[in-house]
């Protein structure tokens, strides 16, 4: 199945969607790892890219820190909202998950 993912805030400012953005293709991954502002684990969700033999490279957008599920607007796609952390401050931010396939 084939996910891409399309951020609709900047710097936590909602766009207009004809300036999200080109889609970031997937796949994405849900993991938890401690946050030490926070002092807590936090979960988050990451698009993965893999290279050359297997080796994890670096996302092409920021983590999503604290993900929910705002809504399943429809069988192909999925809004989550969360915050991401760009130069040390935190920003609210949604993706909008596509499947196709």
């Amino acid at each position: 199945m084939k996910v891409t993912v399309v951020r609709t805030h900047r710097l936590g400012q909602l766009l207009p969607e004809r300036e999200w953005g080109p889609p970031v293709p997937g796949p994405v991954q849900l993991y938890w790892m401690p946050h030490p502002e926070l002092k807590r684990g936090t979960p988050r969700l990451t698009v993965i890219r893999r290279g050359y033999f297997g080796a994890d490279q670096g996302s092409p957008i920021p983590d999503l820190y604290d993900p929910e599920i705002l809504a399943f607007m429809s069988d192909r796609v999925l809004s989550v909202k969360g915050f991401e952390e760009i130069e040390g401050h935190r920003y609210y931010q949604t993706w909008r998950i596509f499947f196709e396939g």
